[in-house]
C-alpha cells in the first residue's frame, strides 16, 4: 500500500521553519526535501516538550537535508519540526509516515 506524501513546506524560496508534524502514531517518517543546492539546508528538530532539540546522529552530528543528502529515515514517535535556509530555486519539504 503507498502512504500519502505531506507537502509539510510547499516549495518556497523564502526560510522557512514549519508547524509540527505529528509523527507520534507512525513507526517512521521519511523526510525529503528537493531543488536543493550546494549550502541549502532543511534542519531537523524533534519536539520535545516546549523546546525543539537537534536530531543527531549517535556520535552528536546533526542530521540536515542538503544536496548531497536529500532525503532521511526518522523514528516515529514524536513531533518533528523542519527549518528551510533560504534557497536559489523553491525548495519544498515533504513527508512520508510508514506504521509499523
Amino acid at each position: 500500500m503507498t502512504q500519502p506524501t505531506f507537502t509539510w513546506i510547499q516549495p518556497i524560496t523564502l526560510a522557512k521553519t514549519s508547524a509540527p508534524f505529528d509523527a507520534t502514531d507512525a513507526g517512521s517518517i521519511v523526510v525529503s526535501a528537493d531543488n536543493l543546492q550546494t549550502t541549502e539546508t532543511v534542519g531537523l528538530f524533534a519536539v520535545s516538550g516546549s523546546a525543539n532539540v537537534v536530531v543527531a546522529t549517535l556520535d552528536g552530528t546533526p542530521v540536515v537535508l542538503k544536496a548531497t543528502l536529500p532525503a532521511v529515515c526518522l523514528e516515529g514517535g514524536t513531533k518533528y519540526v523542519f527549518v528551510k535556509s533560504i534557497t536559489a530555486g523553491a525548495c519544498g519539504v515533504y513527508v512520508v509516515a510508514k506504521s509499523e
